[in-house]
């Protein structure tokens, strides 16, 4: 009798499972997912006021980036349902937590975010930033 008479189906299962992930993803699906990763990067890493330059032009002419950005670090940034895409529009729903650097308060917000393909821009977002207060 077989020590590990199980491991054989648990491999396949798992080869199986991990091919899924692997599917070609069509080139607005690759620039909706390139764009998506650069905004959370900029977001974390960069800066909040540089993540307003991926406003749509209607929505970045009325929109000023408020004045006490920089107190704002980003700690975490956490995909809650991933982007669901129709056609020139796309939306997914995030978790971002962060603090004030000066009083060191950890807060959180869920950004319900909407994406529109603009064919000579590409990806960007339609709905107003998360208001971090």
């Amino acid at each position: 009798m077989s020590r590990y008479p199980l491991i054989l189906p648990f491999l396949a299962l798992l080869i199986l499972v991990s091919g899924c992930d692997s599917m070609p993803l069509t080139p607005p699906q690759e620039k909706l997912r390139t764009t998506l990763r650069s905004y959370e990067v900029t977001l974390r890493w960069t800066s909040i006021a540089d993540a307003y330059k991926f406003l749509t032009p209607e929505l970045a002419e009325q929109t000023v980036p408020p004045a006490n950005l920089s107190n704002i670090k980003i700690t975490d940034y956490e995909v809650i349902s991933p982007p669901q895409m129709e056609q020139d529009r796309a939306q997914q729903k995030v978790r971002i937590r962060y603090i004030f650097q000066d009083r060191q308060i950890v807060r959180e917000l869920v950004d319900s975010q909407q994406w529109f393909d603009y064919p000579e821009r590409g990806w960007l977002r339609a709905n107003p930033m998360p208001n971090f207060q």
